[in-house]
């Protein structure tokens, strides 16, 4: 059991499919960090997936599956907002448009 594992399963996601695209989303966002844009501090590199994917999928358990305007407006922006739609968590909806 990974890191990750207990996460995804409180967030609802089946863990050996989620890991995968959050292993290849880590790989760019770090590659994205070093080359065009400091998204996270480079001493978070060595600790991305505690610090950035675990806290980013961590409150799809207490936001609950109705994913409602608040969790929009939590993770519309946001690092949150991709770690939790590779989980299968963010869904499309009227608070998902990065205009609303």
């Amino acid at each position: 059991m990974g890191p990750l594992t207990p996460h995804l399963l409180k967030a609802g996601a089946s863990p050996d499919a989620t890991i995968e695209r959050l292993k290849s989303y880590t790989r760019l966002l770090i590659e994205w960090n070093r080359g065009v844009s400091n998204l996270i501090g480079r001493n978070d590199e060595q600790r991305v997936v505690e610090r950035h994917i675990a806290e980013s999928i961590e409150p799809a358990a207490w936001l609950g599956p109705d994913r409602g305007p608040v969790a929009g407006l939590w993770i519309r922006r946001r690092l949150p907002a991709l770690p939790l739609a590779l989980a299968g968590w963010a869904r499309a909806g009227p608070w998902s448009s990065p205009d609303a």
